[in-house]
């Protein structure tokens, strides 16, 4: 049996879409392509995994997400059009469906400044835009930045999964968040986030500035090394 046709979503109807196979799976959840089902449209659906769905604050984590990239409203931020849930626990996101590469796909070996230049600016202006709206990423690295058409553009910009973004009011007013609890990848995490002190905008730009790194050297601004030893 196929991983497809073990999948218990595949071939259902979330909303008004058909799903119709895996995009791609995450720590959080599964993507999928779905399809209107009148006017064939299609769609990228996240579901959050039902292991999860059961932990109150790993749901609000997932919706995060969509209220971030809402309050943003950047084109270079991939949109999320709908929110719902399938009783008991099937919480799904419903997003643009983006037909492209991740920025990993061009790092084989250092990337011209004139491909990567353009790339880094229009990061540069989706972040500006997440900062001023008082939220960061905090989880910026090679596979979340994603590379589409669009017009004479060969390499425009979509940032991808604000799943582990947070609003810095609902931080500042919660004292929830586990002592000790790294989120983020520790390839790309500055220090203060693998330390778990406060965050702001900066830390995503530590991120971004490794990014930068990786495209102009082919490689991380450390050498590959064990996760305590790194952080």
């Amino acid at each position: 049996m196929t991983t497809q046709a073990a999948d218990g979503v595949v071939g259902t109807t979330l909303g008004s879409f058909k799903i119709t196979r895996v995009i791609g799976r995450g720590g959080m959840g599964t993507v999928y392509l779905g399809e209107h089902a009148v006017i064939g449209s299609r769609v990228a659906i996240k579901v959050l995994q039902e292991r999860l769905a059961a932990d109150e604050g790993l749901v609000a984590r997932f919706y995060a997400e969509a209220r971030a990239v809402n309050l943003i409203g950047h084109e270079n931020i991939v949109n999320i059009f709908d929110m719902n849930v399938v009783p008991p626990n099937r919480y799904y996101l419903v997003m643009e469906y983006l037909e492209g590469k991740p920025l990993n796909w061009l790092l084989t070996q250092p990337v011209p400044a004139s491909v990567a230049i353009p790339i880094l600016t229009q990061v540069c202006d989706a972040l500006q835009a997440a900062h001023d709206a008082g939220i960061i990423h905090r989880d910026l690295k090679p596979e979340n930045i994603f590379l589409i058409k669009r017009g004479k553009a060969e390499n425009f910009v979509k940032v991808l999964d604000f799943g582990l973004a947070k609003l810095l009011d609902t931080e500042r007013a919660s004292t929830k968040t586990a002592a000790g609890l790294i989120v983020g990848t520790p390839e790309f995490m500055s220090p203060e986030q693998a330390n778990s002190t406060p965050v702001d905008g900066r830390s995503d730009v530590y991120s971004l500035g490794c990014i930068a790194w990786l495209l102009a050297t082919g490689r991380l601004p450390y050498p590959q090394r064990g996760l305590t030893e790194l952080l």
